[in-house]
């Protein structure tokens, strides 16, 4: 297994993990990439997925929360009158 070390916190940890031939690269934050015979192209994609990340700038916290998804709509209330009314026949 290979390790990319401590980044600190926040930061990408990856490593690759071999099963039978095959070598697989993984991170800290989920994310794997395809197995593969080779172990360098296994290094490789670990390497790609870790500056890919480091480039990409990390999102401040809001003082406001997100605002969430619309309530849902509700089925009209029935009533008794309106029960009534159905039910009456001529």
């Amino acid at each position: 297994m290979l390790d990319s070390g401590n980044q600190g916190a926040g930061q990408h940890r990856t490593t690759t993990v071999e099963k039978g031939s095959f070598s697989t690269a993984r991170c800290s934050c989920g994310w794997y990439g395809p197995a593969r015979r080779a172990r360098d192209k296994a290094r490789a994609d670990a390497a790609d997925h870790a500056t890919e990340r480091a480039a990409e700038p990390t999102a401040e916290p809001t003082a406001e929360p997100a605002p969430g998804p619309p309530p849902p709509h509700s089925a009209p209330s029935s009533s008794p009158a309106d029960s009534a009314a159905w039910d009456s026949t001529p």
